[in-house]
């Protein structure tokens, strides 16, 4: 029902988790799953063919499993 979709979306938005959201509503963790991947492939499909411009500051990086914790020096060379 929409009274689950709403709030999902709200919760979403607010970085809470798939556990914490089906906690505050009245699905369980499988439904909530559900729900949380629909909205998120529906916000990929409205970003598409949307073109960055001008100073695009990028937060994250990518870490594969095998290097974490390892010093820079003897890592493997990642295909980035």
């Amino acid at each position: 029902p929409l009274s689950a979709w709403f709030p999902a979306m709200f919760l979403l938005e607010l970085g809470k988790t798939i556990a914490e959201i089906a906690k505050e509503l009245p699905c369980d963790y499988h439904t909530v799953h559900r729900l949380v991947w629909i909205i998120r492939e529906r916000q990929i499909r409205l970003e598409e063919g949307r073109v960055l411009s001008g100073t695009v500051e990028v937060d994250e990086i990518y870490q594969t499993a095998e290097n974490k914790g390892r010093p820079l020096k003897g890592r493997k060379k990642s295909g980035l």
